[in-house]
């Protein structure tokens, strides 16, 4: 058999993850966290400099103590991750 060797293009590795199409991909999972989570939880994106990112954080008082007490947000991660 033949050795396959296989070399990325880090160019375009670099223009895929930070492309429209992956913020849209990577805001969408975000925003199914948000839902199922109270209000009070919002969504920051931006793009960095290797990759689209988006973070859902605690934008209110009782959301904060709402996660503090039955952490809710790594809940509804940990639940995105298993379906």
């Amino acid at each position: 058999m033949s050795k396959v060797t296989i070399k990325l293009n880090s160019a375009g590795i670099k223009e895929l993850l930070k492309s429209s199409d992956m913020q849209n991909a990577v805001y969408e999972q975000a925003k199914s966290i948000q839902d199922d989570l109270i209000d009070g939880y919002e969504i920051e994106q931006k793009v960095g400099k290797k990759r689209a990112i988006a973070t859902v954080y605690t934008g209110s008082t009782y959301a904060v103590r709402e996660n503090a007490k039955y952490n809710s947000l790594l809940k509804a991660v940990k639940s995105r991750r298993q379906s």
